[in-house]
C-alpha cells in the first residue's frame, strides 16, 4: 500500500499478478468512471437508431420469398403426389386428407 511510483519492478508484478489472481471484481483500483451521468440515455438513442436502421436496410436488401412458396404452387404440388399415390397410409393419399 505504498506509492505507486516508489515500488520497484518486482512489487509492481507481485501486486499485479496479486490483483489478476483474485479476478477483476476483486481488485478495485482508483479509477475515473467510464461513462459520466447522463450518457445512458444518448447511449440508448444510438443503439436505437443503430438497431432500426440495421432492420431497415434488412428489409430493403431482402429477397423475395421463393415462387415454391405460393399456395398454388403448394397446391399443385400435393395434386401431384395425390397422383402418385405417395405415402397411402398416413400422407395426402390417405383418407383422412381425402
Amino acid at each position: 500500500k505504498k506509492d505507486w511510483k516508489l515500488l520497484s519492478l518486482d512489487e509492481k508484478k507481485t501486486g499485479m499478478l496479486f490483483c489478476y489472481s483474485l479476478g477483476p471484481l476483486r481488485c478495485v483500483w482508483p479509477r475515473a468512471p467510464v461513462s459520466k451521468p447522463g450518457d445512458s440515455l444518448k447511449h440508448f438513442r444510438v443503439y436505437y437508431c443503430l438497431d432500426g436502421r440495421c432492420w431497415d436496410l434488412s428489409i430493403a436488401i431482402g429477397v423475395c420469398p421463393p415462387k415454391t412458396m405460393s399456395t398454388k404452387w403448394q397446391e399443385q404440388g400435393n395434386e401431384r403426389v395425390r397422383q402418385m399415390n405417395v405415402n397411402p397410409i398416413t400422407g395426402t393419399c390417405s383418407i383422412v386428407f381425402m
